[in-house]
This record gives C-alpha cells, sequence and structure tokens, in this order.
C-alpha cells in the first residue's frame, strides 16, 4: 500500500515536472492529476478494510480494457486515459464513462452499442446515437452517462461499449466490476 502511494507521489512530481517543461499540455496533465487522485481516494479507502471486495460499501472499482477477442482497432481507445466518474460503481447512481483514443482514419461515429454481460450470459443491450465527425489522428473523446438500477442483480459484469461508423465496429472497450 505504501509502496503505491509513493509511486503515485512521484508520478504527480514527474507530471507537474513535464508540464512545467514544456512537455505536457494542460489537458493531459488534468486528465492525469483526475486519474491519480481517483486511484489514491480508492487505495486510502481499500486500505481501510483490505478483505473486502468492496469500497467500504461503495461498490467494487470498474475496471476498463480493451475487449477480448478480435475487435476492429480504427478507434484506439486508450485504457490510460479512459476513466470512469465515480471509480466505483454502486446502485442506484450514475456513472460516467469516459473514452479517450485516436482515430486511425477520418470517420463519422453514429452509435455506441453496449452490451451488459452478467455472470457470463449476455443480459441486455442498448444503443446510444452519436453525431461526431473525427479525423484521421484527432484524439477522440465518448462520454456516456449510465444510470445503474437499484434492482440490478448482484454478480460479476462485463459491459461491452462498441463504437461504430454505419454500422461497422470501429472499437471495443470493456468494462468489469462486480455489485
Amino acid at each position: 500500500m505504501q509502496r503505491r502511494l509513493f509511486q503515485t507521489f512521484l508520478t504527480i512530481v514527474l507530471l507537474l515536472t513535464l508540464t512545467n517543461c514544456g512537455i505536457l499540455n494542460s489537458t493531459d496533465f488534468e486528465r492525469s492529476v483526475h486519474k491519480l487522485k481517483s486511484s489514491v481516494a480508492f487505495l486510502l479507502e481499500k486500505s481501510k478494510d483490505p478483505t473486502s471486495g468492496e469500497v467500504n460499501g461503495l461498490g467494487s472499482l470498474v475496471e476498463l480494457k480493451s475487449c477480448p477477442g478480435l475487435h476492429e482497432e480504427v478507434y484506439d481507445i486508450d485504457d490510460e486515459y479512459s476513466y470512469t466518474e465515480p471509480p466505483e460503481i454502486k446502485k442506484n447512481y450514475n456513472i460516467d464513462v469516459h473514452l479517450w483514443g485516436v482515430m486511425d482514419t477520418d470517420q463519422h461515429v453514429d452509435l455506441l452499442h453496449v452490451e451488459v454481460n452478467w455472470n457470463g450470459n449476455l443480459f441486455h443491450t442498448e444503443d446510444h446515437k452519436k453525431d461526431d465527425d473525427v479525423e484521421e489522428q484527432e484524439p477522440y473523446e465518448v462520454p456516456f452517462v449510465w444510470f445503474i438500477p437499484g434492482f440490478a442483480p448482484g454478480g460479476h459484469y462485463d459491459v461491452d461499449l462498441y463504437v461504430k461508423s454505419a454500422g461497422s465496429e470501429l472499437g471495443c472497450e470493456r468494462a468489469s466490476f462486480n455489485l
């Protein structure tokens, strides 16, 4: 635990140094610090009850990673910059998902398709219309707000977020958590 907090402190010092030297712009700095704050808050809360799968009743941490299997990567989603706010999930609360990445070619993004898998089984799907023109190599964020209803059953969830254009997949990110 102390080692992780010390690594976080060193990361903040490095970010400040890179920003002061002009190597890192303020937007990247703010995103990085936001993610670090969330991580530190989670670590501090988790350290109070290390045997619990939950963060002292706040819910479980959401892990963002690339979807398993073969997927298109026209939209190269960055696992390091993508995050959720809050970083943990709990029933009867909204969770803001922010997918950050870069398009490999000019694209018109028209859909975010969501597939919710609960304990390994497809449980729910939904589509969210988008209308974004993104240029090649342009950083692109897919913001998504999702309400976790109180009646959602407990268990393990894998939520696959497919970014699409005219029915074709551009990229996919998986959010995994427990309720």
